[in-house]
């Protein structure tokens, strides 16, 4: 874990600028930046490659659910994707009554673990994959849908931590630039540092790409729109105050947690979620729900 604070301290005085020699796995892979710029020059083609059938037929689901949940379409969305069993999602619905929140995992498992739990009204869970869904939303309604999304997280993803893997990492990934568009305020969260930085060096690539051939406007704004990225460490009292199963076993084993915030002001955070930030510190406390 120090070994990982002194990579955070590092991240903060040199935002974007990892000279080599690289020491992965505790700094970020080199082809990190590369890799992102890649992607989104080949978005259109990634968009046209075929989706994921059962998610097709989940969106159409959650397409009906928000529907009849708000007929005018006027509240805002909040995303969580890979959500697991749901506690994320019930946490942010409880939080913010206004929104109406969408819980995506491929899981069934999963899901089914978190089932017995009432969920709030405005919250939906949805088994899908998620960069099939994330097509499907940026690409529903001519783009409104996507637009309506204030807030979007991501915690506690599959790491990856093999360096061979690292093309399964979400910032390696070619859902990349579209997961980008889906509104300009994200949050993820890791118990591996390295994962966070990597993520961040892939934004910064993007929005400082207008030399690169392919990429377009759109997904340069989109990028850009996520910045400043914000790093700080996570300090639980105790496990219930986890947003996630996997937050509450890493804070047991006295993991370092870690926390990547991207963009906006995050309006649409808990009321009882401090926004704080510091170097090395981030103090957040949570309800427990009951």
């Amino acid at each position: 874990m120090r070994i990982q604070r002194l990579l955070l301290q590092q991240t903060m005085l040199i935002p974007g600028v990892f000279p080599p020699p690289y020491d992965f796995p505790l700094q970020p892979h080199p082809a990190v930046s590369s890799a992102a710029v890649r992607h989104a020059a080949n978005l259109d083609r990634y968009l046209s490659s075929p989706l994921h059938g059962p998610t097709i037929e989940a969106f159409s689901t959650t397409v009906e659910w928000l529907d009849l949940m708000d007929p005018v379409g006027s509240c805002a969305l909040i995303l969580d994707s890979g959500c697991g069993t749901g506690r994320s999602t019930r946490l942010a619905a409880i939080s913010n009554p206004d929104a109406l929140v969408i819980g995506v995992d491929r899981s069934t498992h999963r899901l089914d673990r978190g089932r017995d739990v009432l969920l709030p009204p405005n919250a939906w869970l949805v088994q899908a994959e998620l960069a099939s869904f994330w097509r499907l939303l940026l690409l529903a309604q001519e783009g409104k849908l996507a637009a309506r999304v204030q807030r979007h997280q991501i915690l506690y993803p599959n790491p990856y931590p093999k360096a061979k893997q690292r093309g399964k990492r979400w910032h390696c990934h070619p859902a990349l630039p579209v997961a980008l568009q889906l509104g300009n305020s994200l949050e993820l969260r890791s118990n591996w540092l390295t994962y966070l930085v990597e993520f961040r060096e892939a934004v910064h690539a993007l929005a400082h790409s207008q030399c690169a051939a392919g990429v377009q406007p759109a997904v340069r704004r989109a990028a850009a729109a996520h910045l400043p990225a914000r790093m700080s460490v996570l300090h639980l009292r105790d496990s219930d105050d986890a947003l996630t199963l996997f937050e509450a076993k890493y804070a047991a084993k006295a993991d370092g947690l870690y926390r990547l915030s991207l963009g906006g002001t995050h309006a649409l955070l808990p009321h009882h979620f401090s926004t704080q930030q510091t170097p090395c510190t981030g103090i957040h406390p949570f309800k427990r729900i009951t």
